[in-house]
């Protein structure tokens, strides 16, 4: 991987700063550098200086957002395919195909907590080995597991791992990938001891890594044996002296801008000779932060730095040559890895290719772009005008080379099935739910105590007309319960698992956000919908509406079936919909108190302003439509005509009629409806009616909460980056591979 005068300006809404409103913060300052296949980079420097940011770019988690980023460029190369180097501008970068080649493991660790080790390999196999047989990825599962020395946590769950094995398992992940070519790894031993970091950092620079990655099994494609090296770049804050040792390349970052890229042994040295004093007791590391961090050392060093890559321009030129040789021998003898392991012999003598690429790494990592960036663009159109033709069949070569390469990249699917997809993530969701016995427990304990207090309070509750209002608190009580219960579960756990998500869908690439969706749904509600429905099961049965068969002499079999099916259809239509509200909510926001708040303030305005608990002539005339927009109403409706349709009321006594005048009147359960809410049942099916508009509401909740999920990870709340990807999409789809790649070679 390689990159040039990478350069990022955040707008002041991103950062706090001192120049008032409208101004800008340069996070990244024209970095530039260059890892050859096969090799490792430590990336060092203070909090706060660009590391991360530079490896989200590098990862094409950047997107060229305009109201974020008011200045973003540069150009990332990836080597494809073990035979070329495709180079993009940074702006396109996010969008290509060469992106997928990159992996990221972040700093922090977002794991399925309920899931074991083993299970979150197999669903990273299905999404990533797809085309493996089970038994060639369970082999490859094992080979990760016993190379990362995982094997004993295989059968443990993820919630208990201690923070090493966390952060080996986010590298075993990664090791499940056909296609990676750069493994970037953000702080990976951040949160460690000393021996943890040592052995995850040992992991990085063994050689066994990079052969492992690429060597999956005799099926592996024939792009995977050419690229058998993985790339390898990972930021580290403050490591001991016998972790700095490790490093062979250095790249240290301060305030943006490169302050040394070379070998890490000699820099030290180098800087000593340079007139930087070297404390007694310091390491390395230590002596470099501690030059980055002063405001006059840093610029000191930036200065010293640049005297000692002054002839740079040349040396960007020998490596340049070098690198075009490069691709020669490999395209050429890409099959024969034998070679020479010592001497230099001429390019293009079955040169080992790995010693070619160390070649230009030992002259690039010297390299550092003059700050008068004109003058070597300058020098570069000079060169181009002086070569001629020679440079326009360099450049046919070249897009010839790269054409073949993106069209392996394209043809090639890169993620399973949807269905498959769905499938992976429904078990995995289910299996995780049924395992959090915590919530299960607590959710059967206070449903369990509301049964208790509804059974105390509604059994048996007699068709009388002095009950009337009973019945109905009762018939509301069903519809709000589960309605909270489950708006609330799902909420809660989509607001919890929100940086999660970001992780697979938006680092790693795992599978589609309408996969996720529909697998996520399906895997949840069978529990979640679980104890609201045996609740609203069973006080039906304590309430008794329209009687129990066996128990009441006129209640027959078939209409207390009847009643029973029809009373869970309406549970169930309440329980979808108060789950889709519940995934919209959590679509809007990661916080879990702001979105308790919002999810509050819709459901309760809907209770308020359903039409049965107020009088809605009380209400300007422009709101009271605002009824058939609450889920309250058409839910309600539902289960208080299922309440009354069917049932005869028992004849007052003298003393009643005096009592409750207006409720004796009454003779049958339609009586009571159309009465008190207006609802004569002659007219239409409420029910039937109520129901569509439940799923109707339910299914608009869910393409809301999809678009927002979409706004939100594809496209960073931006309209550009979404108006972006829509221009790739349609290129990639009115187009050929090759002609897709010739226009943006064009552009």
């Amino acid at each position: 991987m390689e990159f040039r005068n990478l350069r990022l300006t955040a707008s002041s809404e991103l950062g706090e700063t001192s120049d008032g409103a409208g101004s800008k913060v340069s996070i990244l300052k024209g970095l530039c550098g260059k890892v050859g296949p096969g090799e490792t980079l430590a990336i060092m420097g203070p909090s706060g200086s660009g590391k991360t940011t530079l490896l989200r770019m590098l990862a094409g988690q950047v997107t060229p957002n305009a109201e974020k980023f008011p200045e973003h460029s540069g150009t990332i190369s990836v080597f494809c395919n073990g035979t070329s180097w495709k180079e993009l501008a940074a702006t396109s970068y996010p969008f290509s195909e060469e992106v997928k080649l990159v992996s990221l493991v972040e700093q922090e660790d977002f794991f399925e907590n309920q899931v074991t080790v083993g299970e979150q390999l197999e669903f990273h196999a299905k999404m990533r080995l797809f085309r493996l047989s089970k038994a060639e990825q369970q082999e490859k599962i094992t080979t990760v597991l016993h190379r990362l020395r995982l094997s004993h946590c295989r059968d443990r769950r993820i919630g208990f791992l201690s923070g090493g094995e966390r952060k080996r398992l986010s590298i075993a992940e990664e090791l499940l990938h056909e296609k990676v070519s750069v493994l970037l790894l953000d702080e990976p031993t951040s949160g460690l001891d000393s021996t943890m970091a040592r052995e995850v950092v040992d992991i990085l620079y063994d050689d066994g890594l990079e052969e492992q990655q690429g060597a999956s099994s005799s099926h592996s494609s024939a792009m995977n044996s050419q690229n058998a090296k993985t790339t390898i770049l990972f930021t580290i804050h403050q490591p001991s002296s016998l972790i700095y040792s490790r490093f062979r390349e250095v790249y240290f970052i301060g305030k943006g801008e490169c302050c040394y890229f070379g070998p890490g042994l000699s820099m030290a040295h180098e800087l000593s000779d340079k007139g930087f004093a070297f404390p007694r007791g310091y390491n390395a590391a230590e002596f470099a932060l501690d030059l980055i961090q002063n405001e006059e050392k840093r610029e000191k060093l930036l200065l010293t730095y640049r005297e000692l890559s002054g002839s740079n321009v040349a040396l960007r030129d020998s490596a340049e040559e070098v690198r075009r040789d490069e691709d020669t021998v490999v395209a050429t003898n890409a099959a024969d890895r034998s070679g020479p392991m010592e001497g230099e012999p001429p390019v293009g003598e079955h040169q080992n290719p790995k010693q070619i690429s160390k070649r230009i790494l030992s002259k690039y990592a010297e390299m550092l772009p003059p700050p008068d960036l004109d003058t070597v663009v300058a020098h570069d159109e000079a060169l181009n005008q002086a070569a001629g033709a020679t440079t326009a069949q360099d450049v046919v070569h070249a897009t010839a080379s790269t054409t073949t390469t993106r069209v392996v990249l394209s043809n090639q699917q890169d993620r399973p099935s949807w269905w498959t997809q769905v499938r992976a993530l429904h078990q995995r969701t289910y299996r995780a739910r049924l395992r959090r016995r915590f919530e299960t427990w607590l959710a059967l304990y206070a449903n369990g105590a509301l049964l208790a207090l509804c059974g105390w309070i509604f059994f048996r509750t007699p068709p009388h007309p002095k009950m009337n209002n009973t019945r109905h608190g009762a018939a509301f009580f069903f519809f709000v319960h589960p309605n909270f219960s489950a708006a609330f579960e799902t909420m809660t756990m989509l607001v919890q698992g929100a940086r999660f998500l970001r992780r697979e869908i938006v680092t790693k690439r795992l599978y589609s956000l309408s996969a996720f969706s529909v697998g996520r749904m399906t895997g949840e509600l069978p529990i979640s919908s679980l104890f609201p429905l045996l609740f609203t099961i069973a006080a039906c049965f304590l309430v008794q509406f329209h009687g129990i068969f066996g128990v009441d002499d006129d209640v027959t079999a078939g209409f207390f079936f009847e009643k029973f099916f029809v009373f869970l259809l309406i549970s169930e239509c309440v329980m979808l919909t108060a789950n889709a509200a519940g995934a919209f909510v959590a679509s809007l926001t990661d916080d879990p108190d702001i979105a308790t708040a919002i999810l509050l303030m819709i459901l309760l305005p809907m209770l308020l302003l359903n039409g049965f608990m107020l009088d809605l002539d009380l209400l300007p005339v422009w709101m009271r439509w605002v009824k058939y927009l609450s889920l309250a109403y058409w839910g309600f409706n539902a289960m208080i005509v299922w309440a009354w349709t069917d049932v005869k009321l028992d004849t007052c006594s003298t003393e009643e009629f005096v009592l409750y005048p207006d409720d004796c009147q009454y003779k049958t359960g339609e009586e009571v409806l159309k009465s008190n809410f207006g609802i004569d049942v002659t007219e239409t099916d409420h029910i039937a009616n109520s129901l569509v508009a439940l799923l109707a509401f339910a299914a608009i909740c869910r393409v809301l909460a999809f678009g927002r999920n979409y706004s939100r990870y594809m496209c960073d709340d931006s309209v550009s980056v979404l108006l972006e990807k829509l221009k790739w999409k349609k290129s990639g789809t009115n187009t050929n591979p090759t002609e897709r790649l010739q226009n943006t070679d064009e552009k």
